[in-house]
């Protein structure tokens, strides 16, 4: 299963309404325990400012700090600077699920999953 981006403010509001618990880079979701993500700072590309060609091909991707790194970005806040290129970004988390779990992150595991968030955030 492709890692999941969760952004910031999705995660804060999570937070909020006790979706999710952070213990260090660790994301789990009470109503599935079963399920924890290992998570790393990333930022979702949503668009390239004034210029019509991405150059460096990453509208609608996410990268880490460290591939921003390797890239010779700059990120603040909700932009990232890569050269003279100027984009708009989304802060937030990139989740894999962790090795010790085991658990096999299927589109059935998803689906309860995120039936069991929209419960707790309809509570909220």
């Amino acid at each position: 299963m492709s890692p999941l981006f969760v952004s910031q403010d999705l995660a804060d509001r999570w937070l909020g309404q006790n979706v999710i618990q952070m213990d260090g880079d660790e994301m789990t979701f009470p109503a599935a325990p079963s399920v924890r993500l290992r998570t790393v700072a990333a930022v979702y590309f949503v668009r390239l400012d004034e210029a019509r060609v991405d150059p460096y091909d990453v509208v609608g991707s996410v990268r880490t700090r460290k591939e921003l790194a390797a890239m010779g970005a700059d990120h603040l806040g909700c932009s990232v600077l890569v050269g003279e290129c100027a984009y708009t970004v989304v802060p937030g988390f990139l989740g894999r699920p962790t090795r010790e779990t085991g658990v096999a992150l299927d589109a059935t595991l998803w689906g309860e999953l995120l039936y069991a968030i929209e419960r707790l955030e309809g509570a909220a």
